[in-house]
């Protein structure tokens, strides 16, 4: 639906913001069931990033102090990390060593040298500065590597492919199946059986009452409040009708063929090949407005609307 608000030019300058988008979380319940691959995502996912920092084992960061936690800022008042969050871990990876090797480079022409300048010296200092930044996100990132090349985490990442794929229904519900058998974190079974039941329309009653059976079995009975409030939220239910996943993915291209993860062409390499469907819509407001996809709009949560504000003039 298309409104238009007329507005008085009197007393009104030229606004800062000309375009606000707002997206009701319900209408993307998908992304944030899907693991995050850049650099911050990372961080968030294996350390959880808490009003700007995360808490790690000093060991972590290279300090000698077994048991003792550290706090580390990441905010753009580190340029470094201003520079790399949004990045791939493996592009994160060299863009650091890189750097520090361009440095150790530096100083080793310093010490072996005496004919620079003030000015290249003034200059040398200041890279030095930097020396902290890089330590950090190097033990950071070496950190992430070793966490991102467990086999678990691949299998993890490979099945949610195939889940939002919405092709291979059996394949994803005996994953689900095995994992609750094997007590993975329960956060993690979580999610992926949110992401199956979302792109799936819900499961079929048998599986719905069996999975649920197996967690609380697997995880206690202290659970079935959580259950009980993930159903109620529409998040893990029994299924109903056929779903309009498949239908939205293919409309919106949120599938999409990654060849160069370090060199991305578009926003699905922050999921491994899945566009977020609220990026989506905001790419298609921002470029031709929703109009196009007005009948594709009706098959998300909720009523959508465009208000466009009219300047008129009083007399």
């Amino acid at each position: 639906m298309q409104l238009e608000d007329p507005v008085s030019m009197d007393n009104m300058g030229i606004p800062e913001i000309d375009t606000v988008i707002l997206l009701d979380r319900e209408v993307d319940m998908v992304t944030p069931m899907c693991s995050q691959l850049t650099y911050e995502g990372l961080l968030d996912e294996m350390l959880e990033i808490h009003n700007g920092s995360v808490e790690v084992d000093a060991s972590i960061m290279g300090a000698q102090q077994d048991g003792k936690k550290v706090k580390v800022p990441l905010n753009s008042s580190d340029k470094l990390y201003k520079e790399i969050r949004d990045l791939n871990l493996h592009v994160v990876v060299q863009v650091v060593r890189q750097k520090a090797t361009s440095i150790q480079q530096d100083y080793a022409e310093v010490k072996s040298t005496n004919t620079q300048s003030v000015s290249e010296l003034k200059d040398f200092v200041k890279r030095l500065h930097s020396l902290p930044e890089i330590a950090r996100h190097v033990n950071l990132a070496q950190h992430l590597q070793s966490f991102a090349a467990k086999p678990a985490f691949h299998a993890r990442v490979e099945i949610e492919q195939i889940i939002l794929e919405a092709q291979t229904y059996e394949t994803c519900y005996e994953y689900i199946e095995e994992i609750i058998q094997k007590q993975e974190p329960i956060e993690t079974v979580l999610r992926l059986l949110v992401l199956f039941s979302l792109t799936n329309g819900g499961l079929p009653k048998k599986n719905f009452d069996y999975l649920r059976r197996e967690i609380l079995h697997s995880y206690g009975f202290e659970h079935m409040p959580l259950l009980y409030n993930l159903e109620k939220a529409g998040l893990v239910k029994r299924q109903e009708s056929r779903t309009n996943w498949p239908v939205i993915s293919r409309a919106l291209q949120l599938i999409v063929d990654i060849k160069d993860p370090e060199n991305p062409d578009d926003i699905a390499y922050i999921f491994a090949g899945y566009a977020p469907l609220s990026i989506r819509l905001v790419q298609h407001a921002v470029r031709s407005g929703w109009r196009s996809i007005e009948e594709l709009l009706k098959l998300l949560p909720g009523p959508h609307m465009d208000l466009k504000r009219v300047r008129c003039l009083d007399h």
